[in-house]
């Protein structure tokens, strides 16, 4: 399904996912799955003795929780943080389900566009049509997705550009809780737009079914916007935190590994303060020509560079880490094949081994593509994939983008420890 233009994502990665809770002082709540039920699954198939693959978990593991501390600057504007706005367990307050976590199209997953740091009011690594803050659930292969746009991270013709899309698409704005709210049925889909002072958010439920628990989709769709609006009237806040439990409790933030510092050691200029954080919220195994993997996790981050306006296709450089986690190290070691020259469907990877020492293991480059190269390695219980924006000039040297990632890929293992 086609995303309408006024939604389009910031460079780099592209997105899944959805809805909310009105925050009234309280934690935010797991994302579905019991922590009881989560422990006692993984502690039946976990036998670090065992010479067997523990078995898949079928049920969540992510849990969504409030962030800590102050919210984010940008400049002197405390910004909001959409996935707060929009916390994940009120979707399924309202109507929809988690499904099978060994079903990849019925994966859950958060994906968070925010600001990691408060940052001075200055040129950023994203498109003029990003807001400061995205949020994307998926659930069941159901998507929702939540855009902020605040001045002065974007400029006023952006937000006045947003708040025309409902009368061009048939949309009427009305007073709720004392704030101008749009909702109408879309080309793809069911929209909102809320227009407070000096924030504009817009949410998109390309959603499928036509009820969810008792709603139908207007409903659903009016009973979302109504909470987003009772959130933001509270404020901004820091951006959500997201733990795993029993067997992958204590999985780092994925962008805390891939750090600013880590970032700017590689690429030689400062990271933007904005990311893209993702968490899947469940265990996950791939088959391959036959051979599949050992259960794992996976957490991914993409931090980019500061660029002026106008230069992003010549100036843009980006990072995207895939981290791949396992309930135990020799399982990763198990799972880490790619590097190894003599592994099965080895010549579709053209894997170098690279004169490196970073982690536990081989490091090596594998071909993503003719012109595009991943920087491959493991550090304890983690396999770590990195590749960079597709235009960045290094990808088709194998040797400069080795020597340009090392000392990002060093960090990483670091902090991996």
């Amino acid at each position: 399904m086609k995303l309408p233009t006024f939604l389009f994502m910031r460079i780099g990665s592209v997105a899944v996912l959805a809805v909310l809770m009105i925050l009234a002082g309280c934690s935010l709540p797991d994302l579905g799955t019991s922590s009881s039920e989560s422990v006692n699954q993984s502690d039946s198939n976990s036998d670090s003795d065992s010479s067997q693959p523990p078995e898949q978990i079928t049920g969540v593991l992510l849990k969504q929780q409030e962030g800590k501390g102050n919210p984010q600057r940008y400049g002197s504007v405390s910004v909001y943080d959409a996935c707060t706005v929009l916390p994940l367990k009120a979707l399924t307050d309202l109507g929809l389900e988690h499904g099978d976590q060994t079903d990849f199209k019925a994966r859950s997953a958060v994906r968070s566009i925010h600001l990691a740091e408060s940052v001075p009011a200055a040129v950023t690594g994203v498109g003029v049509l990003d807001g400061v803050s995205k949020c994307t659930y998926s659930i069941e292969g159901e998507h929702i997705s939540l855009d902020i746009y605040q001045p002065p991270f974007n400029a006023e013709n952006v937000l006045q550009r947003q708040l025309e899309v409902p009368t061009n698409q048939g949309g009427q704005f009305r007073t709720e809780q004392g704030v101008p709210l749009a909702v109408w049925q879309g080309p793809s889909g069911w929209y909102f737009v809320i227009d407070k002072q000096d924030v504009v958010v817009q949410g998109y439920l390309p959603l499928e079914k036509p009820n969810y628990g008792n709603y139908n989709l207007e409903q659903l769709t009016e009973e979302i916007a109504k909470q987003v609006i009772a959130n933001l009237n509270q404020g901004p806040t820091a951006p959500a935190q997201y733990q795993y439990d029993s067997p992958y409790q204590g999985i780092p933030a994925p962008c805390k590994v891939v750090s600013a510092e880590a970032f700017e050691q590689s690429f030689g200029e400062p990271a933007s303060g904005q990311i893209e954080a993702t968490y899947y919220a469940g265990e996950f195994q791939t088959t391959n020509f036959g051979i599949t993997s050992v259960p794992n996790i996976t957490t991914e981050c993409n931090r980019s560079n500061l660029v002026p306006s106008g230069n992003s296709n010549r100036a843009y450089r980006s990072v995207d880490v895939k981290f791949s986690h396992y309930r135990d190290e020799k399982w990763a070691k198990s799972d880490f094949k790619i590097c190894n020259p003599d592994a099965p469907n080895s010549d579709l990877h053209q894997a170098k081994v690279l004169d490196i020492e970073i982690g536990d293991s081989p490091v090596c480059l594998t071909k993503s593509n003719e012109t595009h190269n991943l920087f491959n390695f493991r550090v304890g219980k983690t396999i770590v994939q990195m590749e960079t924006w597709r235009e960045d000039p290094d990808n088709s040297d194998p040797q400069k983008l080795a020597q340009k990632l090392e000392p990002m890929a060093k960090a990483i293992a670091e902090n991996l420890k």
